[in-house]
Formats: structure tokens, C-alpha cells, sequence
């Protein structure tokens, strides 16, 4: 990929890019950085919906409606925690002689 018009050398500079729903650790966002020079660190965080990190897979269960906001405030905190732990883990593993998370 070459780079992209108007997009400043990034040669040297380190980025760990965390991809959202949609997206992936390849995506145009990391092949544009990677493009312009940068270092990238990026890895799957299988967080769409239905994967194992996802909202969907991180509700309670069993919570009365009436408590819908509270359940979908769990579900996104503990999809949140589970994707910054696969970061940990994929940063340690980076690490020469660092300890494993």
C-alpha cells in the first residue's frame, strides 16, 4: 500500500491500534499507518457482537427488565475488560523477558 497524500512520515513511531466492532488488527486504519512508515502492534480482539469478547457474549443473564440499562452497562464494561486483557497479553508477549499476563 503506498502512502496516503498529505499523511506526515511516521517512520519510527510505535502504535498499538485497537480495532473496534467492525473492523479487524488488518484493516485500511493499520495498512495506511503501516504505509506511512509506522511500527504497528495490532491483534484480534474478537469483539464483534457475537464473538467470544463481544457484548452479546458478555451479558448477565437472568437480569429483570427493569434493570436493562445496569445489564447493558455490565455487558459493555466487561467486553471493554476483556479486549484491554488481550492487549495485556499480546503486549507482554512483545516483550523480551517480560513476564506473561
Amino acid at each position: 500500500r503506498e502512502q496516503e497524500p498529505g499523511m506526515p512520515p511516521l517512520s519510527g513511531v510505535r502504535i498499538r491500534y485497537c480495532h473496534g466492532l467492525e473492523s479487524g488488527p488488518r484493516g485500511f486504519k493499520v495498512a495506511t499507518l503501516e504505509a506511512a512508515g509506522a511500527d504497528m502492534a495490532s491483534v484480534e480482539q474478537h469483539a464483534a457482537p457475537w464473538q467470544r469478547n463481544g457484548l452479546l457474549r458478555c451479558l448477565p443473564s437472568a437480569v429483570p427488565w427493569w434493570h436493562a440499562w445496569a445489564w447493558l452497562g455490565t455487558g459493555m464494561v466487561e467486553s471493554l475488560e476483556r479486549c484491554v486483557r488481550v492487549q495485556v497479553q499480546d503486549m507482554a508477549r512483545a516483550r523480551p523477558g517480560a513476564p506473561q499476563a
